[in-house]
């Protein structure tokens, strides 16, 4: 065990929630009373909470707090009279605005009290397809002052894409921003903003934050006198975070207000120790659960730091000046950044007091190269949309260790399970062993909750399995090894099969096709897509399969080989077998990966069991 650092942070907001008590035994009493550590987290944080906890007969039939009035545009705004600012916003020529409290409040205001001149009420949705700006940020959060539910989806995702979602979700109102820069080139939107218009019919609506040849309301120009309150309770739907659609259409996760507030004053508070004395930058696209997450430092009154475009845009020498320069506090990124830079050669220097990485499993030979020129709390953290939280978390006051998380984060009944749903020390599935409040209120269009059922409780009996593999060590540390299940995680922006293949089914020539994610030991991603012809393959088809990816998803987005296969493995009801092939390709037995009688062409495999000897060259990791 490799001890890296031990942060010595004096008045943590853990230590004086805890009072000084040893971690694990104050981790042990959150999960067995969650009642009263719930309650005393909010009263920490001045919050009011009436009514109580109450576990049903399952994890959807338990119920949180439901006779609380909470809004969480109310606590950000409590806010407004702290000096200093409460967003910073930077794009990629280095220019920056500085939006204080009281400019925030006043803006949050104005836009609201338009959106109730529309007619707009508690449970509209309104959708933001919009760049990381302070737009969005003030978009959210007058949405949800007024009771309406927000939903955003970033400009980097495919046309399809986009319009799949929030025909899921039905918008009332969208607010675009007609133009955005990545990696120095100016991308126009206009076109994509129309199809969205013409193919949403929910949609009676259109902001744009820029001009343009667009017939739409200028955000700027939207005046208001509308006085507004909220009127919110706990449960009362906050915002729309959609998965990624591993197995076809995106679910289109609800979560709350009061369980989102709780929890991130807890993660941000308590485990990244944030405050009104932060300054908080997460880079992340406004269609990741991180702009969420990074938005919540206004709860807490941190000054949030919105970085717009390539974190390696113009230069990482300007890139970490302009960081310094803002005295950020709390730096996170995908974990592949850092990857990318320790590639580089670069040596950046920081003088904040945390760095954190998510999104996918941070190599220790990236510890190293941190360490090497930075004396920094450094701690990845792990979670997901579907809490829009990290349940493996940061502490303030344990040791970083080489390679590892330092901690399960208090309230979150982790554990590893093996197969048969036992608890094991080893590598074994990630669990939630009791509700937490950040879980989904449900799924849009989900009968019975149906789909809900089948995503988390399908697996073992009345236990939220994650699709992570896991290790949880003696010390509560724990190594995440990535995906059980067979979401991508390209460049540490997770993306679904799915949205694959729905561009795949349409090109000429792709009968069948299957695409699979590889973790590498040095860190890297090895994605390839396989595809089922009806002619050989050639240059032609190669490209016009890129072409088509990339005017979907990205260029981002694209496979690292396309292969072409006799046959794509296929369960007897017809499901690609996904999570079968990568086990195979990433060096298990094939005996111990798939089971050929629940097989509709078992002989498939034949070419991945010969595959892998080229990806074990590349040695994956086994999970």
């Amino acid at each position: 065990m490799d001890v890296l650092f031990k942060p010595s942070i004096e008045d943590s907001n853990r230590d004086r929630f805890i009072k000084g008590k040893d971690y694990r035994s104050a981790w042990k009493r959150s999960i067995n009373d969650l009642n009263n550590f719930w309650r005393s987290l909010a009263l920490f944080y001045n919050i009011d909470i009436k009514g109580s906890y109450k576990y049903g007969n399952n994890f959807i039939d338990s119920s949180w707090f439901n006779e609380t009035r909470i809004n969480y545009t109310d606590l950000v705004l409590k806010n407004e009279s702290l000096n200093g600012y409460s967003i910073i916003y930077i794009n990629e020529n280095l220019n920056e605005r500085k939006i204080s409290w009281h400019e925030l409040s006043k803006r949050v205001y104005n836009l609201a009290g338009f959106f109730k001149s529309l007619g707009l009420k508690n449970g509209d949705v309104i959708a933001g397809y919009m760049n990381n700006n302070e737009y969005s940020v003030i978009s959210f959060l007058a949405a949800a002052l007024l009771g309406c539910t927000w939903t955003c989806v970033s400009q980097d995702f495919g046309l399809s894409a986009v319009i799949s979602r929030f025909n899921e979700s039905k918008p009332a109102v969208l607010i675009a921003s007609p133009f955005y820069s990545y990696n120095g080139k100016l991308y126009d939107k206009t076109k994509e903003i129309i199809a969205i218009m013409d193919s949403v019919k929910s949609i009676k609506e259109l902001i744009v934050t820029d001009k343009c040849d667009i017939d739409a309301t200028l955000f700027d120009n939207i005046k208001s006198s509308e006085k507004i309150s909220s009127n919110t309770f706990f449960n009362d739907p906050l915002w729309i975070l959609y998965s990624s659609g591993t197995t076809g259409r995106p679910k289109a996760m609800v979560q709350g207000h009061g369980g989102i507030i709780l929890e991130h004053i807890k993660s941000l508070g308590l485990h990244l120790n944030i405050s009104n004395k932060s300054r908080f930058m997460w880079i992340t696209n406004t269609g990741w659960m991180m702009w969420n997450f990074m938005v919540s430092g206004l709860l807490l009154g941190s000054t949030i730091i919105l970085y717009d475009g390539n974190p390696y845009y113009p230069g990482n020498d300007s890139f970490w000046n302009i960081i310094n320069k803002n005295k950020v506090t709390h730096f996170g990124a995908g974990a592949p950044y850092f990857s990318g830079l320790m590639k580089s050669g670069y040596d950046f220097k920081f003088y904040g007091e945390y760095l954190g990485s998510t999104g996918s499993p941070m190599p220790p030979a990236v510890f190293d190269y941190i360490y090497k020129n930075n004396s920094v709390w450094l701690s990845p953290i792990s979670g997901g949309t579907d809490l829009c939280t990290a349940f493996i978390t940061a502490n303030p006051l344990l040791p970083v260790i080489r390679g590892r998380m330092q901690c399960i984060a208090l309230g979150a009944d982790v554990s590893s399970y093996d197969e048969n749903g036992k608890k094991t020390n080893d590598v074994g599935e990630l669990v939630i062993q009791q509700p937490m409040p950040s879980m989904p209120l449900y799924f849009l269009n989900d009968d019975n909750n149906k789909r809900y059922l089948e995503t988390y409780f399908s697996y073992f009996n009345n236990v939220w399995r994650h699709g992570d593999w896991i290790k949880i060590f003696d010390d509560g540390s724990a190594i995440i090894y990535g995906r059980s299940d067979s979401t991508l995680n390209k460049k540490g922006v997770r993306i679904g099969t799915g949205d694959y293949y729905s561009i795949l089914d349409r090109i000429d020539h792709v009968i069948d096709s299957i695409i699979i994610g590889i973790e590498l030991e040095n860190g890297d991603y090895y994605m390839p897509l396989f595809v089922k012809l009806d002619v050989d393959i050639d240059d032609d088809i190669i490209n016009n399969i890129k072409n088509e990816i990339i005017k979907e998803l990205g260029k981002r987005y694209l496979p690292d080989d396309i292969i072409q296969v006799p046959e794509i493995p296929q369960t007897i009801s017809g499901k690609k077998m996904e999570v079968p092939v990568k086990r195979i390709l990433s060096g298990y037995k094939p005996e111990e990966s798939y089971n050929r009688d629940a097989m509709l062409n078992p002989d498939s495999m034949e070419f991945f069991i010969k595959f892998r000897e080229r990806v074990l060259k590349m040695n994956p990791v086994k999970h």
